[in-house]
């Protein structure tokens, strides 16, 4: 490898790598030569770029790097060009910095202006909005001269002034309907109609204002019958008057006029009903007519349940009722008692309380009326089901029946005569009765729980009444089981026992 020197004048130039392609081939060939192994060639490409870096760095950086001004305490505006009226890269990274926040500004002015359309803001506020807009043009000419904080102030400015007009359409959108619905009250309906047409050119779709638009439509057709219910009602007409109100919120049931007259002349008309029954059943009650006293005053109560007067007159006519009630009752109680129909003179006594709970002796008379009761249907149950003492456990509860039945010592005829038949039933019950057993004198006999009684042809043997069970048994022949009942009072059953069966 030779290398060429020439004596020529050295001048300044980019020096940039030249490109150099080597295939995939030629790599492979040259890899292939006697002498050029691949750390070699892996060490003469390396050479190669780390002389290209140097000659970069050396001659082309400087003339691209611009050197920066700092900007002092005392003077901080950017620093002046470096050269040929360029801005040094930290005063241009302070004008971007501007700009943009000019742009941030800008944008956020625009969205408050944005917010303004559709208001017809030329119609209430041309004037101001005007304005606004000169000091966004303002802000544009310092924009364009690159003066970005002038920008951005004037179009700060701009945006509030925007800002402040948005604020002052919804206020007027809000007077409007006020005054669209003073007007509609006092039965102006073309003043009512252009208060709300002003609120629809600023918000357009605005509920309130579209319902006050449709009512200054009929505001002639409510207006005449407002004025009749006006009349009707200082004539002191007040059915007439709350008639014409009605018909008036039927039209417009928005109406507070037609909704408040409504309910101010029926309260009027409630307050002369209330006098009125009040009066009569206090007149009622006082010639003691007591059941019409408290429809009279009940009635009072419903519609005035506020009046303490009613209340209180009411209170006094259930009193006297109850009072009246309470004597009747109580004398059918004790009349039902000589009957010795205990349960419903309980019940009698019960309805007492009930209008008076504080009565100790309807509450005593109503206790004893219930254990009489009780007493009375468990003798009588016994009686229409004797078979019943046969079990021993309902016989020792028979005997406390008996026991209590003869403690009272005023029964009447009833109790007495339950008394006795519960008396001879349960000595029937432990009484003997003879059963006469037959046979064929072949077949032995047993009687559960009595005995056995061998063969026989006919055998008595004395039995409480119950229930028993006996069996006979023959050799040679199929035993027989036979059931028997000794009720008490009554004859014996006749008893057969044989074995006739062959086996």
């Amino acid at each position: 490898m030779t290398t060429e020197h020439h004596d020529e004048q050295p001048q300044e130039t980019f020096i940039a790598p030249a490109k150099v392609r080597i295939s995939a081939r030629e790599v492979e060939v040259s890899l292939e030569r006697p002498g050029l192994t691949r750390g070699k060639i892996i060490g003469w490409i390396g050479l190669v770029a780390l002389v290209t870096l140097v000659a970069w760095v050396v001659f082309v950086l400087p003339d691209r790097v611009k050197t920066p001004v700092i900007a002092t305490a005392k003077d901080p505006a950017p620093a002046a060009p470096a050269r040929g009226g360029e801005r040094s890269p930290f005063a241009e990274a302070q004008l971007d910095r501007q700009r943009k926040a000019a742009r941030e500004v800008l944008q956020e002015t625009l969205a408050r202006q944005e917010a303004l359309a559709g208001k017809s803001i030329e119609t209430w506020a041309a004037s101001e909005y005007q304005q606004a807009v000169d000091l966004a043009s303002v802000g544009d000419e310092a924009y364009l001269q690159q003066d970005f904080l002038t920008a951005q102030q004037r179009y700060r400015e701009a945006g509030e002034a925007f800002a402040q007009l948005a604020a002052q359409a919804e206020q007027r959108v809000r007077q409007a309907i006020r005054d669209g619905n003073a007007a509609l009250d006092a039965g102006r309906g073309e003043d009512a109609a252009a208060a709300f047409a002003i609120a629809l050119a600023i918000d357009p779709g605005n509920a309130a204002a579209e319902q006050g638009n449709k009512r200054a439509a009929i505001a002639g057709e409510v207006a005449p019958i407002l004025s009749r219910a006006r009349a009707a009602e200082a004539a002191g007409q007040l059915n007439a008057a709350i008639e014409a109100y009605r018909q008036a919120a039927a039209k417009d049931p928005a109406s507070d006029v037609a909704r408040q007259g409504a309910q101010r002349v029926g309260n009027a008309v409630t307050e002369t009903e209330f006098r009125r029954v009040l009066g009569e059943g206090n007149a009622a009650l006082q010639r003691g007519d007591l059941e019409t006293a408290r429809r009279r005053l009940q009635r009072a109560v419903e519609l005035r349940s506020d009046s303490q007067e009613a209340r209180t007159a009411l209170a006094k006519a259930n009193g006297a009722l109850a009072e009246r009630d309470s004597k009747n009752l109580l004398a059918e109680a004790k009349n039902l008692e000589a009957q010795e129909r205990w349960h419903e003179a309980e019940q009698k006594y019960a309805a007492v309380l009930q209008l008076d709970a504080n009565q100790a002796d309807a509450r005593t008379a109503r206790d004893a009326a219930k254990t009489r009761a009780e007493l009375d249907a468990a003798i009588a149950a016994l009686l229409q089901q004797p078979d019943r003492l046969l079990q021993e456990n309902v016989y020792t509860e028979a005997l406390k029946l008996q026991k209590a039945a003869d403690t009272i010592t005023d029964a009447g005829p009833r109790l007495s005569e339950q008394r006795d038949r519960l008396r001879k039933t349960m000595n029937e019950v432990r009484s003997p009765i003879k059963v006469v057993i037959e046979s064929d004198d072949k077949t032995s006999v047993t009687v559960f729980k009595v005995g056995n009684f061998g063969s026989f042809r006919k055998h008595e043997v004395a039995l409480l009444p119950g229930k028993y069970t006996a069996v006979g048994i023959r050799k040679g022949y199929r035993d027989v089981r036979v059931e028997f009942t000794v009720q008490p009072g009554r004859a014996a059953p006749a008893v057969v026992v044989q074995c006739v069966e062959p086996i």
